[in-house]
């Protein structure tokens, strides 16, 4: 699963915090050959603002790991491909089942009435596809005593982590 780095905005009501990630360096993640090819440092519009479960506890100005569960990729995939694949097989067997040249029509029926479910039931359940903090790399207190670390930072690079 994706490991995020993040810093605590806010703290909210129940169990949940406020998050800004942005990238840890510059360049592009992942893909050297062209970060040396592209300038590229974090600002503020490259910035992104979420809400999380706070599972680890950790407080305002706090650095942390953030991950999205497993099980929740995994619901989203059968929300959004699974049903749609069923609702199509299912419509292509009754087609089948009542004869003539019915069985791509209802095979196409039920792919559209699978979309729409799945969507219906994503929208319903995905305010439970939060991420997730699962622990506290720096605390606030550890980064402002240490200052700002810019040794991975290209000249004029002020969005480097830690904040």
């Amino acid at each position: 699963m994706a490991q995020y780095e993040a810093v605590v905005a806010s703290l909210l009501p129940n169990g949940r915090a406020e998050i800004v990630i942005r990238p840890n360096k510059p360049g592009i993640p992942d893909a050297p050959e062209i970060s040396e090819r592209v300038c590229h440092c974090a600002t503020n519009n490259s910035a992104v603002r979420a809400d999380a479960v706070n599972e680890a506890g950790a407080l305002v100005g706090d650095w942390v790991a953030v991950s999205r569960r497993s099980s929740n990729v995994a619901k989203n995939v059968i929300f959004l491909i699974g049903i749609p694949l069923a609702g199509g097989i299912g419509g292509a067997i009754s087609g089948r089942t009542l004869g003539g040249g019915l069985m791509a029509l209802m095979a196409l029926a039920g792919t559209l009435i699978g979309i729409a479910l799945g969507i219906m039931f994503y929208r319903r359940l995905s305010g439970e596809n939060l991420l997730v903090i699962d622990r506290v790399i720096k605390s606030g207190k550890e980064i402002a005593a240490g200052g700002r670390d810019r040794s991975g930072c290209q000249a004029g690079c002020d969005g480097c982590v830690p904040w």
